[in-house]
């Protein structure tokens, strides 16, 4: 994206020459803010909002298992996070990249998991009617 060399470290195994942004980070990021957006969405909002979409009525809900085990859904997002900041900081530990590149990864991760949820949000009823349509 960014011609941003790597920090100068002798390693075992030698990437590219530019590292911006962190590849892993940007991963990260963006599992766990869309995890924790569908975890809020579809766990706090699902007791009150249900709608018909193609003359069906579809359940807010992505999986069953958001009405039966919610704090999976929020332990798993919670989770994600955590581990998306340890592998920031291991990545700057170790030497693969600076702290610049990890948290343009940390950025564009996060907003690319944001616009992902808006695009599911929008293409879910869809799929609602779809699967609906071709389920009888």
């Amino acid at each position: 994206m960014i011609k941003e060399p790597r920090p100068q470290a002798d390693h075992l195994v030698h990437f590219g020459k530019y590292g911006m942004p962190s590849n892993h980070t940007q991963f990260c990021f963006f599992l766990a803010s869309f995890l924790s957006l569908v975890s809020f969405r579809f766990i706090h909002h699902s007791r009150t909002e249900s709608k018909k979409v193609g003359g069906v009525k579809s359940s807010v809900l992505v999986f069953p298992l958001f009405k039966r085990y919610p704090i999976v859904f929020h332990l798993s997002s919670v989770l994600a996070t955590i581990i998306s900041f340890l592998v920031a900081y291991s990545r700057v530990y170790l030497g693969y990249h600076t702290r610049n590149q990890v948290m343009v990864g940390a950025i564009v991760g996060t907003g690319c998991g944001i616009v992902w949820f808006l695009l599911f949000l929008f293409l879910k009823p869809k799929y609602d009617r779809f699967a609906h349509e071709h389920s009888q």
